[in-house]
């Protein structure tokens, strides 16, 4: 419940300010709804209890960067989409004010592909491959789309086995769509199996009965 008077006296820096979300921070812990300093006092007191316990904050960021890691990237995904062009502009413009960051940065990652790749190699086939199918379903005009964690998910439910033969495929495998896309089949991941390079060849554009059971 907001403080329904008119006014407030810091206690810190003994000004009295209108009683509200303007001054004061709000607080529900506090019968009025609002703290007792007022937002300057507040900030300023914050900014010296991190300059003091800088190890701390930076424990804490560490922890939350951790636990909440796939939340601020799907986050920041979703900010960057809505604002493409703004968020262009600025990377730009702090690569102009800022080439000396990005000269240290390049001499310290000399081979930043690399250990990209090294890194997340997993993850970016996973995302060539669901890019590559979007592209593909676009052209054709299929319903549907499905996301590179659709295929994770998927691969995890084939145990990493071919859908039609059932040998392991390991990391070279292709996804496939049991009802394929020139046959008016879905791109959704209701459609979708993990499927070995030799039996999604040989497969092509066959359905399912007419495939199925087949030696290539």
């Amino acid at each position: 419940m907001i403080n329904t008077a008119t006014s407030m006296s810091c206690p810190k820096c003994g000004v009295t300010k209108p009683a509200t979300v303007e001054y004061f921070y709000r607080n529900k812990s506090r019968p009025c709804g609002l703290s007792d300093w007022c937002k300057p006092c507040t900030t300023a007191a914050n900014v010296a209890w991190n300059s003091r316990n800088k190890d701390k904050v930076r424990a804490a960021d560490a922890r939350s960067s951790t636990k909440n890691r796939e939340h601020r990237m799907l986050a920041d995904r979703q900010r960057y989409a809505r604002n493409a062009e703004r968020e262009r502009a600025r990377c730009a413009r702090y690569r102009a004010e800022h080439p000396e960051y990005f000269t240290a940065w390049r001499a310290k990652h000399p081979n930043r592909y690399a250990e990209s790749r090294a890194r997340n190699g997993d993850r970016m086939r996973e995302l060539g491959r669901a890019r590559q199918a979007r592209r593909h379903a676009r052209i054709i005009g299929a319903e549907g789309s499905h996301t590179a964690a659709d295929i994770a998910q998927q691969y995890l439910r084939q145990h990493g086995r071919c859908y039609w033969c059932d040998e392991k495929v390991g990391k070279k495998y292709h996804v496939d769509h049991v009802t394929p896309l020139v046959k008016k089949g879905s791109n959704g991941p209701e459609n979708l199996v993990i499927a070995c390079p030799r039996c999604n060849q040989c497969k092509g554009a066959k359905l399912p009965h007419e495939f199925s059971g087949r030696l290539c």
